[in-house]
């Protein structure tokens, strides 16, 4: 009986021990279910002992070969979707010879990516096997390389960009600038970042004495008040560029200003146009004041000459007051010549081609080059014997002589040589060079040489471009040689620069020469007064009454009949009741413009011929107007007159 009651004894230890370990291993299969991993546990001979449904899932091997556990066909079906079957056998035999863990990743020739961790299976001190681990990574690593790529397009985005992007926190001090700011600047990335922006990029004050150190400080304190600037920068060589910057303030995720993020792109070019522009429109008032001043000066000067020359007509030649009247005259036509100047200055003057000796010319302005260039210059003057014609505006030609004297004068601050020589030539047509573009034919000749710095291939590109100048700021418009070249190709020249470093500068013009046959003599002093007298019957219209009164004292000279008037009203009524050969009128007048009482007139009598009186408005002549400029001469408005009558 003893014996039965151990035996049953026995009997109820062994039951309870299975279903504690039936319990066991259902607690232990419910755990690895339950995790997002894929587990396999195999023995030291890789047989399969246990697995969860994450690992067949994961693997996606069939039902029936996992509860079959056939070994040989599992392992064959996970080896086909593997992309390195070898590198995969190879590491789990190289792990079976080893007590060590390990961690790899396994890709699929689907794309797929696991994470495989295996460590040994350890039970009373002794490797019975191993467990692996299968953590499937696809997601995480197409996120990744998507990140990646967003990173690297940033980057490129960042790295390649025309502007500077620059990155500074709330102390001023630089934490990021991108290739193009450094190449812009002169820095690289380690001479900039840890650095203040105040005295590496940024200097204290501009240099209009602006206080930059207080703008900084306002965008870091009140960055939605400067959102954009505009301010010097300092590279690191030294020089000084303009950047307007855009700025966005950097929070954190707890709405903390940590830092500005600030995009800036290079306006140095702008800002000197600016500049330039600036000084144009100065000096365009000074000029609309300079042919103010001449309008006025032109009507006293005028009456002053005209007088003179009415007084020299009635004296006789031995009489002692001529030599005290002409004198007067000379002075006259002297300030006459300075209106001429100040009108030119003033882009206010008419241009009024005719046949002009450039050798007289070029004489005549000796003196006046001369106390241009200063005493440090040499002035030289090489003209060929006999006159050399050409057609053109006198005003604007010396006008251009001044221009490049003044332009020789600056490229020698130390002194130097200036040579203006003048020649005939003849141009055959060239195969190549400059002078292909000069069609064929006789031309004056005409250099304007000088010793000076000269020019780099590069200046001499744009040396002929309005605003481009190679001066110091504020003392040169850029538009003196653009000016030049506009006057010489209105009247239809051709100008050349050839220059070298140190080695001078060389203007060449060319003229198309008027011949003998073309040129119009002039008439001899007896037979003068004849030509010019008229009987024809002339209305003039001019608002000042000094130069109304000797401009038709003039006229009644020489046999016209003159009706004069003050205003276009005056000279309407006047119209109606005469009949006339020709108006005279000025450009300006108190009630209406010139043009438009001539616009009235023709609406009366369309034929009417014109002549008008410019004093600063720059009109030019046309086939239905014809103009002639203050101060003129008695003999230049008869000789006009004539021209006009008798076309």
């Amino acid at each position: 009986m003893s014996k039965t009651k151990g035996n049953n004894r026995s009997f109820a230890d062994d039951n309870l021990k299975g279903v504690v370990v039936q319990e066991l291993q259902q607690l232990f299969q419910a755990s690895i279910e339950a995790t997002a991993d894929g587990i396999l546990v195999v023995d030291k001979d890789g047989r399969i002992i246990l697995s969860n449904n994450r690992f067949a899932e994961m693997w996606r091997i069939p039902q029936e070969m996992i509860r079959d556990k056939d070994d040989i066909k599992i392992r064959e079906y996970v080896m086909g979707q593997v992309t390195d079957p070898r590198a995969y056998m190879d590491k789990i035999h190289e792990l079976y010879d080893t007590s060590d863990e390990s961690t790899d990743v396994i890709t699929f020739k689907d794309g797929r990516v696991f994470e495989r961790y295996s460590a040994p299976l350890v039970i009373s001190e002794q490797i019975i096997g191993r467990v692996w681990s299968f953590r499937d990574m696809t997601a995480y690593r197409e996120a990744q390389a998507r990140l990646e790529r967003s990173e690297e397009k940033y980057r490129e985005l960042v790295e390649n960009a025309n502007s500077i992007i620059l990155r500074w926190d709330i102390n001023g001090v630089i934490t990021f600038i991108n290739e193009y700011g450094q190449r812009l600047l002169g820095y690289s990335q380690a001479d900039l970042v840890g650095q203040p922006v105040i005295g590496t990029i940024v200097p204290d004050k501009d240099s209009s004495g602006r206080d930059l150190v207080a703008m900084i400080e306002g965008i870091t304190d009140r960055p939605n008040e400067f959102i954009y600037n505009e301010n010097e920068n300092i590279t690191k060589d030294g020089q000084s560029i303009w950047v307007s910057w855009s700025n966005k303030p950097i929070y954190n995720e707890m709405g903390q200003l940590v830092g500005i993020l600030s995009i800036g792109n290079e306006i140095t070019e702008r800002k000197k146009l600016e500049q330039q522009l600036f000084q144009a429109q100065k000096m365009e008032a000074v000029g609309q004041l300079a042919g103010g001043i001449a309008h006025d000066f032109n009507n006293m000067l005028m009456v002053i000459n005209g007088y003179c020359e009415l007084l020299l007509d009635e004296l006789e030649e031995g009489n002692t007051l001529r030599r005290d009247i002409e004198q007067i005259k000379a002075t006259s036509s002297r300030a006459a010549a300075l209106t001429r100047q100040l009108l030119a200055f003033g882009r206010r003057q008419v241009v009024q081609p005719k046949v002009v000796d450039l050798n007289k010319l070029l004489y005549s302005s000796h003196e006046m080059i001369t106390r241009l260039v200063g005493e440090a210059v040499r002035l030289n003057i090489r003209g060929q014997e006999g006159p050399l014609n050409i057609y053109a505006d006198p005003v604007q030609v010396e006008q251009v002589i001044l221009n490049l004297a003044a332009n020789a004068r600056d490229a020698m601050p130390e002194g130097g040589i200036l040579t203006i020589e003048t020649r005939r030539t003849d141009i055959e047509k060239p195969d190549s060079g400059e002078l292909y573009m000069v069609p064929t034919g006789s031309y004056v000749f005409c250099s304007v040489l000088d010793t000076g710095v000269g020019m780099s291939s590069e200046t001499l590109e744009h040396i002929f471009e309005p605003f481009f100048t190679t001066k110091d700021p504020g003392k040169g418009t850029g538009l003196g040689l653009s000016t030049v070249y506009g006057i010489v190709k209105q009247n239809d020249g051709y100008i050349f620069a050839h220059s070298e470093p140190g080695k001078g500068s060389c203007f060449t013009m060319y003229f198309p020469l008027v011949t003998e046959e073309e040129l119009i003599l002039s008439e001899e002093p007896h037979k003068l007064e004849e030509k010019l007298k008229g009987s024809e019957r002339i209305l003039l219209v001019e608002s000042e009454a000094k130069v109304r009164r000797y401009t038709k004292t003039v006229l009644q000279k020489y046999g016209y009949t003159v009706n004069a008037a003050a205003s276009g009203s005056d000279a309407l009524g006047l119209w109606k009741t005469l009949d006339v050969d020709l108006l005279i009128s000025i450009t300006e007048l108190p009630e209406m413009r010139g043009v438009d009482l001539v616009e009235k007139i023709r609406e009366m009598q369309p034929n009417i011929k014109v002549l008008m009186i410019s004093a600063n408005m720059g009109h030019e002549p046309t086939e239905e107007l014809n103009v002639i400029t203050k101060p003129f001469t008695s003999e230049a408005l008869l000789r006009k007159i004539r021209k006009i009558l008798d076309t």
